[in-house]
């Protein structure tokens, strides 16, 4: 009872003395690492491998990860997947939210899956459900490098879709917001709509590969 007298109180507050603020966003945008070397081999890289033993060895990897496999064109050594996932934030960083709304404070990723927060629209205290998911392409292209040496390429379409629903105080709906924004392995984009900079964190192209020198590894014994 105490809690939402003080809400109230705060909201009473902010009509009264609109121009004093009642809420307060700062946005954390993400390091930009994708230029380092380190990261380019996260998704290139060669293997001391001919380029057949690669090719099945990456046939045997995907077929049983959670990918989809579209397309394979065994004569060109090229494979097409594809992924979802509902939590983002375990391949891109987007950087981090910290909001401030009648007292509240809020922290979080901003390519998280889920999250729920208090925001104000005019002296109108709004609660919001935020939701975001992740889909896209992989191409994998191997390329003959020389004898017994094979150039593993792993690119990611990155295409998030984020969803606002809002609701006032009695549950009545408020409007829903929603944007949709693409980026791609070995750089940065600014999401079209919020003005987020999301940034690949190369995972799914590293655990490709990994995946593969695995396999490869354990043909060879």
């Amino acid at each position: 009872m105490k809690r939402y007298f003080l809400l109230a109180l705060a909201l009473i507050i902010c009509s009264s003395f609109l121009f004093l603020g009642c809420g307060s966003q700062k946005y954390i945008k993400p390091m930009d690492f994708t230029g380092l070397d380190s990261e380019k081999q996260k998704y290139l890289q060669i293997v001391d491998y001919g380029i057949e033993d690669v090719w099945k060895a990456t046939v045997d990897y995907v077929s049983s990860a959670f990918f989809v496999i579209d397309n394979m064109e065994k004569d060109s050594y090229f494979m097409n997947l594809a992924y979802s996932t509902d939590n983002p934030a375990e391949y891109i960083n987007c950087g981090t939210v910290q909001k401030t709304t009648v007292g509240q404070d809020y922290i979080f990723a901003a390519a998280i899956g889920h999250v729920r927060y208090m925001t104000m629209s005019g002296v109108i205290l709004l609660h919001a459900t935020r939701t975001m998911k992740l889909n896209g392409k992989i191409n994998i292209l191997l390329s003959h490098q020389g004898p017994e040496k094979t150039q593993i390429r792993v690119t990611v379409r990155y295409v998030a879709s984020e969803r606002i629903d809002y609701v006032d105080s009695y549950s009545n709906p408020r409007g829903t917001y929603t944007d949709t924004f693409s980026l791609n392995t070995g750089g940065c984009k600014q999401a079209s709509g919020d003005g987020y900079i999301c940034c690949p964190k190369h995972q799914i192209e590293e655990s490709i590969i990994t995946g593969i020198k695995n396999r490869l590894a354990a043909s060879s014994h």
